[in-house]
């Protein structure tokens, strides 16, 4: 074990603490409620996901996240204004995605947005009468995530950078 080994890791926990904490006390003020348990957990998801060990590594997984979110967001968008949430527009949103992420030469991303697009979904199915509102939440959510993590892992990744002498780029 390194000492960068244990700054990364509390780093990490310090990442979905602050994540959690914002993510509950930005909602309320920015959406006049209390934040929902799947936007605090869609957020803490999305930090941790681009916490890796070096800024590129950090910098790469963000642009994934951040790219798979977005596609899913427009799909699910467009898909929950027309019709209702359920598994055969999930499937069939999963499919469309997959293949735009495909021509666009994007496959590593596949996961994510088979992901994204899945909590989307089954949480409009669960909420039918704010089904709409998923998608551009599950954005704010990723968002929100993306930046505290980044955040954190460049400043983490400074300090470690400056003390020690080493460049962890």
């Amino acid at each position: 074990m390194s000492t960068w080994d244990v700054l990364h890791a509390v780093d990490l926990a310090i990442t979905a603490f602050v994540t959690c904490t914002v993510v509950t006390w930005i909602t309320p003020l920015l959406m006049g409620r209390p934040a929902e348990p799947v936007g605090i957990l869609w957020a803490v998801i999305s930090a941790v996901f681009v916490f890796r060990d070096t800024l590129e590594q950090s910098r790469s997984a963000a642009t994934s996240r951040i790219l798979a979110t977005f596609i899913s967001f427009a799909l699910c968008q467009i898909y929950l204004l027309l019709f209702a949430a359920n598994s055969l527009g999930l499937s069939v949103l999963i499919v469309i995605g997959t293949l735009l992420l495909m021509l666009a030469g994007r496959r590593n991303e596949i996961g994510l947005l088979a992901i994204t697009t899945a909590v989307i979904m089954i949480v409009a199915a669960e909420h039918p009468e704010t089904a709409w509102q998923q998608p551009l939440l599950r954005l704010a959510d990723t968002a929100a995530g993306v930046v505290v993590g980044a955040i954190c892992k460049w400043i983490a990744s400074s300090l470690y950078d400056r003390l020690s002498g080493q460049d962890r780029r």
